[in-house]
């Protein structure tokens, strides 16, 4: 169809193609103009689909607005019903608009013109006492079709997909489908998503900041410094995503670029390579987005279990039997940790290395005293000849990794019982921190 501006000389003779030609023109413009400033900016801004007639085998919308793909803004006032044959099983619903054609009629009551002729009353606004004049003006004749149907001829907004059919007439919709939308507010499932996924941050953040309050003392400068980061992150995508949650008047689109970028920095502070994504697909948004927000919170719940786990002791028979005893509540720590204690004493570092392994005893508190009573050998202790990154680096103070493989360690999973350590009484003074790193 030929869009170019008319050329207004002095004197011609006008007709309605001049006009209409003038309109075709502007109308262009304005289109090219904005595809050209911002792709990909069409889609639904506003839908209501009423759900209660459903259960007769009906998708009724109340009233839409939106932009189609060929640029033509529209918006729907009164509702619109279609009656869904029984054989519609996974089939999508579009609503369509007549394309514009050249050297083809427009306006008329036929469901293929692209325009519904209308009557209205309109003003002169320039005189304060005018009469009303009956003018005839085009509205959009937008309706609703099924997948199947012979399209050729329409320009297509999806706005939901049936997933079954019921033999009562019931029709059943996909709720995990996500109409062509302009912003994303208009999707039940982004919109619950991007709450879900605010929650979710906040959660995080609060118990990444305790973290922070609580083990100081323990944890190296690489975990604090990992803990940082990812507070740091969270503070600044946490206003953003509640901005979000709050309106849902983002572009689409460009929801899907912060949310893959989130996810990129998130692998980033877990030492991970960015994955991937799926390119921008607007006819199938619900894949693209639920692959990026899996992933986002895969991340998040990583961050949550923290890498330093300290165990505390009970020393109350310490004093009478240089025995101490801990328990383990989270069990998956027997299964991805790594045990290690952390001891001090005033006969110094390099004794301990030596002396530790065999003047002290580790093993169920079933199991304890007869080890004691018998001077048997408890679960091995490695000497390590520095901190673990993960913990921090204390003067004088000796390193030592139990042995999970031993039968003893595994007896102690098996009967779920706590954990004791004897003590022999030639380590004077002695400090022991149980840390379990994952």
């Amino acid at each position: 169809m030929e869009t170019k501006k008319i050329v207004w000389t002095e004197g011609m003779f006008l007709s309605p193609q001049h006009f209409q030609q003038q309109e075709r023109y502007l109308e262009n413009y304005t289109r090219e103009y904005a595809t050209l400033v911002t792709p990909n900016c069409f889609g639904l801004y506003d839908l209501a689909i009423k759900f209660s007639l459903l259960s007769i085998g009906k998708i009724h919308v109340e009233h839409a607005k939106g932009i189609f793909p060929d640029g033509t803004p529209f918006s729907l006032m009164n509702g619109i019903t279609l009656e869904v044959p029984e054989n519609s099983a996974k089939k999508k619903v579009y609503l369509a608009l007549p394309i514009a054609r050249s050297g083809v009629v427009e306006v008329g009551e036929d469901e293929r013109m692209r325009h519904r002729l209308a009557e209205h009353q309109v003003f002169d606004t320039s005189q304060e006492s005018s009469e009303a004049l009956n003018i005839e003006i085009g509205i959009p004749n937008v309706t609703l079709k099924l997948e199947g149907e012979d399209l050729k001829d329409y320009t297509l907004l999806a706005i939901a997909q049936i997933l079954e059919f019921k033999y009562e007439g019931e029709v059943v919709l996909n709720e995990a489908f996500v109409p062509f939308c302009l912003h994303f507010g208009v999707s039940t499932y982004l919109r619950e998503s991007i709450s879900d996924l605010y929650a979710q941050m906040q959660y995080r953040a609060k118990t990444i900041a305790q973290r922070l309050t609580a083990d100081g003392d323990s944890k190296s400068y690489q975990s604090l410094t990992r803990d940082y980061l990812w507070l740091q992150a969270l503070g600044a995508w946490i206003p953003k995503v509640g901005h979000w949650n709050e309106n849902g008047y983002l572009l689409t689109h460009l929801l899907y670029l912060e949310c893959v970028s989130m996810a990129g920095q998130f692998q980033g502070l877990e030492g991970k390579l960015p994955k991937e994504f799926r390119s921008w697909n607007h006819n199938d948004l619900y894949g693209i987005f639920s692959r990026v927000f899996s992933e986002i919170l895969v991340l998040l719940r990583e961050v949550q279990i923290d890498n330093v786990t300290t165990l505390s002791w009970n020393s109350n028979l310490f004093a009478t039997r240089r025995l101490l005893r801990t328990i383990v509540k989270d069990r998956s720590l027997f299964h991805d940790g790594q045990f290690i204690l952390v001891v001090k004493s005033s006969i110094g570092a390099s004794r301990l290395c030596d002396e530790f392994p065999k003047a002290a005893k580790l093993a169920g508190n079933s199991a304890i005293a007869e080890l004691v009573r018998n001077a048997l050998s408890g679960v091995p202790l490695r000497n390590l000849p520095y901190a673990p990154t993960e913990l921090k680096s204390k003067h004088d103070a000796a390193y030592f990794e139990i042995n999970t493989q031993s039968e003893l360690w595994q007896s102690i999973i098996k009967k779920d019982e706590p954990i004791a350590l004897h003590i022999d009484e030639c380590i004077e003074n002695v400090e022991i921190e149980f840390h379990v790193i994952r």
